[in-house]
């Protein structure tokens, strides 16, 4: 073996670069957990990454508004029990005005009471809110829960709030009366009408609130899918990563005692072999 030219001396130089730049990489990987830190270390598999990365933050906002929307299907049901009880209260009431074993005074306390549960009906049609949103003003509205990470119709799930107006209007009651026996059997059938419409509305919402759980369980399993999926892509393989970087440290410092010895005397690396 000859140590004696500058082309010997520039080889060593070559070869304790490589090993350095294997360090800084290893030391790179070690750092980050990450196999890929850059398109460069392999860029087919930096772009999958990258796809399963914001599909992945994707879902993960899905999941976010599906809870969401839940909150507000609550809130909505919390609601309609409510006015459920009301109603059955206003139509306890009209049984008992419909007997003669009361007389006008008693039934002139029972439709103040009726009056006052109309009202509140009504206050609570109106101030049930969610970010703003009335939720059973009828008004023409349709509200879009946005459950899955694409843009077609079965991402997304649909509430039309005109279908879930609750006033004393839309319920039929407004004026309900239990001031006499005449009055208190017609409101009977008026009441009967409101519970139905009352149930039909809170049905609605348990479906849709029954759907989205299930919905957040599938986004549950994508998520997790695909952060696997992105692990074994992208993450580094510890124990290689460890040994490499010893490996490279090694040669590296050889390297530079073998490269000092070349420059002061290409004759005394003879020493090292």
């Amino acid at each position: 073996m000859k140590i004696k030219s500058s082309s010997h001396s520039l080889g060593v130089q070559r070869e304790l670069k490589d090993s350095q730049k294997e360090v800084a990489d290893s030391s790179l990987n070690l750092a980050s957990g990450k196999r890929i830190n850059k398109a460069s270390d392999d860029a087919a598999g930096f772009s999958q990454a990258a796809n399963s990365n914001a599909d992945l933050r994707s879902k993960g906002q899905a999941n976010r508004n599906a809870n969401q929307a839940i909150g507000i299907l609550q809130v909505g049901e919390g609601a309609i029990n409510v006015m459920v009880n009301m109603v059955t209260r206003m139509r306890e009431l009209a049984v008992q005005s419909a007997s003669d074993t009361i007389g006008s005074g008693e039934r002139y306390s029972l439709n103040l009471e009726v009056d006052r549960m109309k009202s509140e009906i009504h206050r609570i049609s109106e101030s049930t809110t969610y970010n703003g949103i009335k939720i059973f003003s009828g008004e023409e509205r349709k509200l879009d829960f946005q459950i899955d990470s694409g843009n077609g119709k079965k991402d997304k799930i649909q509430l039309n709030l005109k279908d879930m107006a609750q006033s004393p209007y839309a319920l039929g009651i407004f004026d309900v009366s239990v001031d006499s026996k005449l009055h208190a059997n017609l409101s009977i059938y008026k009441l009967d009408s409101a519970l139905s419409e009352l149930e039909k509305s809170r049905a609605k919402l348990g479906s849709i609130n029954n759907r989205i759980t299930s919905v957040i369980d599938k986004l549950n399993t994508d998520q997790y899918n695909i952060s696997t999926y992105k692990s074994k892509i992208e993450d580094a393989d510890i124990a290689y990563e460890k040994s490499r970087n010893m490996k490279a440290q090694m040669q590296a410092k050889t390297q530079n005692f073998v490269a000092s010895y070349v420059n002061l005397d290409p004759n005394a690396a003879l020493k090292l072999l």
